[in-house]
Formats: structure tokens, sequence, C-alpha cells
């Protein structure tokens, strides 16, 4: 079988939902099924190009390859059956849990460092080692995290053919939530931090604050991922 036949026949299912990971396995049958079949037809003496036409012939059509898979449902991908859950709820979901983790390693680090009282804060003035973590981790919060789950969504998109409209839709749900961190030392050498989202969470996330700066740096570094999708899926479609 050609490799454009076999793309064609890995597009139609990953574009019907297919799992990738079932496409792969089935295709891989296939090149091995049909490699007998043509072992066979050159043993009873056909000719190369006789021997490849009839294997084919045997094998089956694309239509009847690609309906053996999509007739069992059990084979379509999470993001294929749930894509509200995978681009709609999951992307705010997961933000919002990575930059809680990130809330409460930063307290661990400090208190373990003696830089942090429990009840009281940061003691002043703030350790070197304890300012370049603070910073280093406000900008991977702030500049890292928003664009890798970008990058996430856009991959799962590509590798089961949704609609872009998924993936804009996270995207977007991420930048609308604008979870972020701030960071300074006042006077005193005090460390003074913290963390917003337009959803205020006690205990965790602070006031409600929008800073244009981070959410339009988050938008930018989220056109990345979109821009290879788009020419990811302008190839695909070619």
């Amino acid at each position: 079988m050609s490799q454009l036949q076999l793309d064609a026949l890995r597009e139609k299912l990953l574009v019907a939902g297919v799992a990738p990971r079932h496409v792969r396995r089935y295709l891989g049958e296939l090149r091995q099924h049909f490699d007998d079949l043509l072992h066979a037809e050159v043993g009873n003496g056909a000719s190369r190009e006789a021997a490849i036409q009839a294997a084919r012939a045997r094998l089956g059509s694309d239509e009847s390859l690609a309906n053996a898979m999509l007739a069992k449902p059990e084979l379509r991908s999470v993001a294929s059956r749930f894509p509200w859950l995978v681009f709609a709820v999951l992307p705010p979901l997961g933000v919002v849990v990575g930059f809680a983790l990130v809330v409460i390693a930063t307290q661990l680090v400090a208190i373990n460092g003696g830089a942090y009282i429990p009840r009281q804060g940061f003691v002043a003035p703030a350790p070197a080692w304890l300012v370049w973590f603070l910073q280093g981790t406000m900008f991977a919060i702030n500049f890292l995290v928003v664009p890798l789950l970008g990058v996430l969504l856009a991959w799962i998109a590509q590798r089961q053919r949704m609609k872009l409209l998924w993936p804009l839709l996270g995207m977007a749900l991420l930048l609308m939530l604008h979870v972020h961190g701030l960071f300074r030392l006042d006077a005193q050498g005090g460390i003074r931090r913290g963390f917003s989202t337009v959803i205020p969470l006690p205990g965790l996330f602070g006031s409600v604050r929008f800073y244009w700066p981070i959410f339009l740096a988050q938008a930018a570094l989220l056109c990345l991922p979109l821009a290879w999708l788009w020419r990811a899926r302008s190839t695909t479609t070619r």
C-alpha cells in the first residue's frame, strides 16, 4: 500500500475522532497484512505490479477499511467525545490548580529556609536567594504557564484534527481568567507578593486585579501555538 493511501486513511480516521494510538496500530496491522498478501501473490507467480494491485484489492477499499474502525465507538478519543471537557473545563481548572501548587511550594520553600513565618509573613530584609527564587517563579507563572497550556491545547487539536474553535475557546478562557502573580520589595527589604485572578479565591488568590502588561504578554505568546496550529492545519489539508 502506498504511503499516500495510508495518509488518506489516517486523516479520515483522525477527523472521525478515532484516537491516534488506535490509528497507528491499525495502520501498522494493515501494512503487515498487505505485505503478507503481496508476498503470497508474488509467490504465486504474479508480476510485481499485478501483485500490488491484487493485494490491494484483497485488502479492501479505503471506505471499508475506515468503516471497520468507525463501527467501534469505544475507539474514539476523549477529546473527540468530550471536547467541552478537554478545551473548556480542564484548561482553566489546570491553570488554577497549577498556580495553587506554586503558591504552596513557594511557601514551603520559604518556611524551610527560615525566610517565612506562618501567620506573620516573610522576614525582612529578605535573603537574596529567596528574592531570586520568587522572581524566577513569578516569571515562570506569568509568562510560561499559560503559553505552555496553549501549546498543549494546540497539540491536542492538531493530533486529533479538532476544529480550530476548540483550542481557541480554551486559550480565550485562559486569558479571561487572567491568573498572574506580582512581586516587589518594600523600602525595608520585605517581600510583597501576591497572586490574583478575575475570580477571587479567599486564602489563595487576592483581590481582583487586571494587570494589562501581563495580559497582553500572555495573549502575544498564545499567538505562537495558534500560528503553528494554523500552519500545520494548512499543510494537512493540502
